[in-house]
């Protein structure tokens, strides 16, 4: 079993004070029950420049430059009875808890090599910022001295910000860890928090219905949850990452049965995210369908559209860090998915209802109070565009995992390490997997980074 070692742990604080409360809007408030909060894994060999608390401290002086600019990520989830609403409040002497830890038997090289993750040892490397009841934290980072190499692990809470803000806010990071000056470490452009920003006729009161969905006894976000159901013993969740190399991608979008025209003769030219969704939903239908009878019933896919264009003009749509997105969910018959002509019907969906998405994002908010769980719901999360650019002061990263997705089916995109390829980070009940993994990978998937 392996064991993390905390040996000191101290809060990067605002330099500012009396920040006036960030009340969260209707796109922030449908993450606030949110069982998993955005984490990733950082793993990079280790330097020979500098010692462990040398980098340590490295690390939480460009963490505090940046925070000068991404005040909400060092805030407080607090309820405010007076208006029965939430909101990032930034009290005194409060910010980024900030861990530096040690493990003995956690190693490099084997968090690198392995295909099937070890979730647990995962989970140790990255801080624990879960709540029942408010306040919350709202983000915290680990750096931990693993044998070979040095790990970054880092939970933000996703009511602050959907992953187009996360990685503003960690090439940001990256940017003051190349200067290591104060005061010139400022990302341009800077980011922009203003909640105003993204309001549209009847908020309010839908603000009101997602908190009474999710948090009907606040200040209580959450039920506790002391130990697994018997449904959750009984059907264990893996991880494993999968990369589509650049040439992999190209194959997946030309392919013959993909390269086709609608019944009206629009030419199909689907984007990686969607290439990937598709064929992803596609293999989880023929996952599936192997323990199951009913193929009439709807496999579903559940997805985050980004609302920036659409409910903002230039810069502030490229520059905005709260969450803009909303669920969008599609279904078909298991038959259909499964099909020999399945991957088309998976990309003409999709495309349509991404479509209508961005041109009327609002039209898909009752989504976001809908029932999106069960066996036959596969979950694509993440930014096929953004990943390996955290370098703050270790180098790129010789890889990066999530230690936990939300859902027990799962496909987390980003950016992979090497030019034009993707990861996907896959979590899924053992049971399937390996059906899974014969039907996801295809035209040269590789099974881990």
């Amino acid at each position: 079993m392996s064991s993390v070692r905390i040996h000191r742990t101290s809060t990067v604080i605002l330099p500012t004070t009396n920040l006036a409360p960030l009340p969260l809007s209707p796109f922030d408030a449908m993450f606030v029950s949110s069982e998993v909060p955005l984490n990733y894994v950082y793993m990079y060999p280790s330097p020979t420049t500098a010692s462990f608390p040398e980098l340590a401290e490295s690390l939480k002086h460009s963490l505090a430059q940046t925070l000068q600019s991404f005040h909400p990520f060092a805030g407080e989830l607090t309820y405010l009875s007076s208006s029965r609403t939430i909101a990032i409040v930034f009290p005194d002497a409060r910010g980024v808890a900030f861990i530096e830890a040690e493990s003995t038997d956690i190693g490099l090289k084997g968090l690198l090599d392995a295909e099937e993750l070890d979730t647990e040892a995962l989970r140790l490397l990255v801080p624990d910022i879960r709540r029942d009841v408010l306040p919350a934290p709202v983000m915290a980072v680990q750096v931990t001295q693993v044998v070979g190499g040095v790990v970054v692990g880092f939970a933000l809470d996703h009511t602050v910000a959907d992953g187009h803000g996360l990685f503003h806010f960690l090439n940001a990071w990256t940017a003051a860890a190349a200067t290591g000056r104060s005061g010139s470490s400022n990302p341009k452009p800077l980011p922009l928090h203003d909640r105003n920003l993204v309001r549209f006729d009847g908020e309010e009161e839908f603000n009101r219905a997602v908190l009474r969905h999710f948090t009907p006894n606040l200040p209580r976000i959450r039920e506790p949850k002391l130990h697994p159901t018997a449904e959750e013993q009984q059907r264990p969740v893996i991880q494993e990452t999968f990369v589509f190399t650049a040439t992999a991608l190209q194959h997946l979008k030309q392919r013959r049965h993909i390269a086709s025209t609608n019944p009206v003769g629009e030419q199909l030219v689907p984007s990686t995210f969607v290439a990937i969704a598709a064929h992803g939903w596609v293999s989880f239908s023929r996952a599936i369908s192997e323990s199951s009878a009913d193929d009439d019933k709807p496999v579903f896919i559940l997805f985050l559209v980004d609302c920036r264009p659409t409910l903002m003009s230039l810069p502030a749509d490229q520059v905005y860090a709260g969450n803009c997105v909303v669920f969008c969910k599609a279904g078909l018959k298991g038959s259909e998915l499964t099909a020999p002509n399945g991957i088309t019907r998976a990309l003409w969906t999709l495309t349509k209802v991404v479509k209508e998405a961005k041109a009327d994002p609002l039209k898909y908010k009752a989504e976001v109070i809908a029932d999106n769980q069960g066996d036959r719901m596969f979950v694509v999360s993440g930014i096929p565009r953004f990943g390996y650019e955290l370098d703050v002061g270790f180098g790129r990263p010789a890889r990066i995992e999530r230690a936990r997705l939300g859902y027990h089916s799962e496909a987390c995109l980003m950016a992979g390490r090497e030019p034009g390829s993707v990861h996907a980070m896959v979590a899924m009940p053992a049971e399937n997997m390996p059906a899974f993994r014969q039907a996801f990978m295809v035209d040269g998937v590789q099974g881990r980074p």
